[in-house]
């Protein structure tokens, strides 16, 4: 019964992420097509076209959507290891692989930030030296 429940929480989780994501990639095709006509628009009003494509913003973007996986992955192990070590019913070996799931999650998304905050120095001061 615990399987079942669990295999059901998982399959709901999986399915509302899903219905996230596709939200966000509908949201920004829309954008993109309201960006294009406003280009559109300033072209035809006399205003020159910038197609300058700034690498600094292409990586922010990258990192942003990189630490968003990266905490649904920290969310489902924090979760796992929670029920894991809730239902161990007194069990050392369960109780102790729930909080090893715990301690390892919180280790990893540690990692996870500083690496980012290291990656978003470095971007930042590599903009500010070029001077985009």
């Amino acid at each position: 019964m615990k399987k079942v429940i669990l295999t059901l929480f998982l399959v709901s989780l999986i399915v509302f992420n899903f219905a996230i994501v596709t939200n966000i990639v509908f949201a920004s095709a829309a954008a993109t097509n309201a960006i294009s006509g406003l280009d559109s628009a300033a072209g035809q009003a006399g205003f020159p076209e910038t197609d300058d494509p700034n690498p600094a913003k292409s990586i922010g973007a990258a990192l942003k959507v990189l630490t968003s996986v990266l905490g649904i992955i920290f969310l489902i192990v924090v979760v796992y290891g929670g029920i894991t070590w809730m239902t161990a019913a007194g069990s050392p070996e369960n109780v102790t692989k729930g909080r090893n799931m715990l301690i390892e999650g919180v280790i990893g998304l540690a990692i996870s930030l500083s690496a980012y905050a290291i990656t978003e120095y470095v971007v930042r001061r590599i903009t500010v030296a070029l001077g985009t």
